[in-house]
Parts: C-alpha cells; sequence; structure tokens
C-alpha cells in the first residue's frame, strides 16, 4: 500500500517513497517535494504548520 503525504507549503501530494527533505518541527515531521519548500517552511514554520496533520515524529 502506498502512503500520500502532502507538502505544507505547496500543498502537492506525492508518494512517501518519493520525499526528497523532510523537517520536524514541534514533535511532528513534515514533508517536502524539495529544498526550495523546506526552505520556505523554516522561514515560517508556523504559517504553514496548521494544514494537515502531518507524520507524528519517533
Amino acid at each position: 500500500m502506498e502512503i500520500i503525504v502532502e507538502d505544507p507549503v505547496c500543498d502537492r501530494k506525492f508518494a512517501l517513497e518519493n520525499v526528497m527533505v523532510a523537517e520536524e518541527y514541534k514533535g511532528w515531521t513534515y514533508f517536502f517535494c524539495s529544498a526550495e519548500c523546506q526552505h520556505k517552511f523554516n522561514q515560517s514554520p508556523a504559517t504553514f504548520a496548521n494544514g494537515p496533520v502531518p507524520t507524528k515524529a519517533k
């Protein structure tokens, strides 16, 4: 079964196996389709962290 994740910056949906980068923020792991989206997230994480619930960090 394929797991689909969503980039909180660009809202792109993609398979977990295709994740380019991930970032932990307040105990949650966010997945990004590119380093550019991760950079935008890091500039203002609270702006993007209110979307769909990401995967809980382990």
